[in-house]
């Protein structure tokens, strides 16, 4: 006949109770909303007043992938940077047509020789709806019938 100690009989239940509660502390502390102190930090979204950077990577008049038309109408957001790739440093784009902004944006090319856009002496440079800055960029060849072959502004003046 097989016997058993009533006392030996419930230890292990005791042991399995102890370490399901120890177990549900331990997930009931982790479910606070701050993280470890070990987590690695989340980087911060950059100022709103400065905005993303969006790169030019070409001089395309156009509004092939990497162009200034493609940065402004399809990249960038209000208040973004538009910035030239420093290899396009002293080059010229030549606009095939008025490159409207629709938003605020900061156009800037690259600090040490700049950028040129030209309307080629056909079409009007620019037209900034809500306003533009312009960084290290040379504005050259515009025509328009209303005088303002260069820039044209509605929502502020440029810089």
């Amino acid at each position: 006949m097989q016997t058993s100690s009533t006392r030996a009989g419930h230890w292990p239940l005791a042991l399995t109770a102890t370490l399901a509660l120890s177990a549900l502390i331990a997930l009931t502390a982790c479910t606070d909303d701050q993280p470890p102190s070990t987590a690695p930090s989340v980087p911060t979204k950059p100022n709103l007043l400065a905005g993303e950077v969006v790169t030019v990577t070409n001089t395309l008049g156009s509004g092939a992938f990497g162009s200034l038309q493609w940065a402004v109408y399809l990249a960038a957001n209000e208040g973004d940077i538009v910035r030239f790739d420093p290899s396009l440093a002293g080059d010229t784009i030549y606009m095939d047509a008025t490159l409207a902004l629709p938003k605020y944006v900061t156009i800037e090319g690259p600090r040490d020789k700049g950028i040129t856009i030209s309307g080629r002496g056909k079409v009007q440079v620019m037209n900034a709806i809500r306003g533009v800055t312009l960084r290290n960029v040379t504005i050259t060849a515009g025509t328009s019938n209303t005088g303002t072959a260069g820039i044209h502004t509605l929502g502020g003046n440029p810089s």
